[in-house]
Parts: structure tokens; C-alpha cells; sequence
């Protein structure tokens, strides 16, 4: 029988490890796929995406027809901090759905800086992201590359260990070797200067 274990947590473990406060055995077997969520307050163009499948699935729940999600709606969720992340998004809009049978929605959301809501302007995603540049797969191997080279630069070609470009970027030593043998990394590569891959996106200090 074959068990996956999924763990979450909302401390850095690396540097809990670094700090002799979590074991470093037991960080390398829980980072075999590790997923990094930005906090929601860091990424408030996703509220909208967000909101949307949470009013839906809560209405089907409640059976109850689909509110609308309006732009005053959210300009509201866009002012608040969201410190309960996601989970407290889902709990507001299960609530005011609950304490809204008319259709229209009001999110009960506490200490909205109404200085901030006059002050913010509701895009699309479409306008949000219409000048993000799109990297190509070989952009995204190229800055890979250049991010392993830089982690083994800074632990002078250590791979294993405390103070190893495992411990930096985050993945096993075993991981990392043979993504520098798929890459065709050598450590010699480490030991000259970084190059920084200069192209329309100008990323520096990688």
C-alpha cells in the first residue's frame, strides 16, 4: 500500500532547520513536491477569481441562486488585509450569502479603511495583466539554470549538508544533483562568475 503524505505549514522550514528547530531528516522527507501560496493580501487581483467559485459552490450548497459579484463588492474584498488568507474569504461569502436572501450581497468584513476603498480602482484580469511579459519554456529552463549555478556559487559548490545549494533552493541533495545532470551543471560552473541572463526581462541577481 502506498501512502502520500500531504503537509502544510505557515513557518519557513528551511530556516527553522538552519535554526536547530525542526529536523533536518524529517524536512528532506517531507520536501519531495514543495508548493510555495503567496499570502492573499499579496495577491488580491486573484479575489475575483476566487470570490466568483466561492459564491457559486456556496449557493449550489445553499441551494439558493447565484448572486451577482459587483464591482463595489469588490472593491470591499480589494481593502481588506485578509489575514485568515483564503479560508477566511470562504467563511465571509458563505455568510453574507447566508445573511442576504434578497440576492444582494454585503461582505461583513471588519475595519475596511474606507480611505482605501476611495482610493482603489477595479481592473479586470485582462487589463491587470495585458503588459506582464510571458516567458517561453526555455526562458523559464534558462533562469532555472541560472538559479541552481547561483545557489552553488553561494555555497561554494556544496551540494549536501547545512550550508549546501540544497538547503537555498529549497530541494533534496538528491533532487538537485540530477536536475544539475539534466541541465548539464557541473560545479566548476559555480566557482567562476555568475552570468545574469540579460533579455527583454531584465531579471538580475538570480
Amino acid at each position: 500500500m502506498t501512502v502520500r503524505i500531504i503537509a502544510a505549514t505557515n513557518t519557513q522550514l528551511q530556516e527553522e532547520v538552519r535554526n536547530k528547530r525542526f529536523r533536518e531528516d524529517l524536512y528532506y522527507r517531507l520536501n519531495v513536491f514543495p508548493i510555495t501560496i503567496t499570502p492573499l493580501r499579496s495577491r488580491k487581483d486573484d479575489l475575483a477569481f476566487l470570490a466568483s467559485h466561492f459564491i457559486e459552490r456556496s449557493a449550489n450548497r445553499l441551494n439558493r441562486p447565484t448572486p451577482k459579484l459587483t464591482k463595489a463588492n469588490l472593491i470591499d474584498l480589494q481593502a481588506y488585509d485578509w489575514p485568515g488568507n483564503v479560508r477566511e474569504l470562504q467563511n465571509i461569502i458563505e455568510r453574507a450569502l447566508i445573511l442576504s436572501p434578497s440576492g444582494r450581497l454585503r461582505f461583513d468584513l471588519p475595519s475596511i479603511d474606507r480611505a482605501v476603498v476611495a482610493g482603489l480602482e477595479f481592473r479586470s484580469p485582462q487589463e491587470t495583466y495585458k503588459d506582464t511579459p510571458v516567458m517561453t519554456e526555455d526562458e523559464i529552463k534558462a533562469l532555472q539554470k541560472q538559479n541552481i549555478i547561483a545557489a552553488l556559487a553561494q555555497s561554494g559548490g556544496r551540494i549536501y549538508g547545512k550550508k549546501g545549494a540544497a538547503i537555498l533552493l529549497g530541494i533534496k541533495p538528491t533532487t538537485l544533483t540530477e536536475r544539475m545532470k539534466a541541465m548539464r551543471i557541473k560545479k566548476e560552473d559555480s566557482l567562476s562568475t555568475v552570468s545574469v541572463i540579460k533579455n527583454r526581462y531584465h531579471y538580475k541577481d538570480l
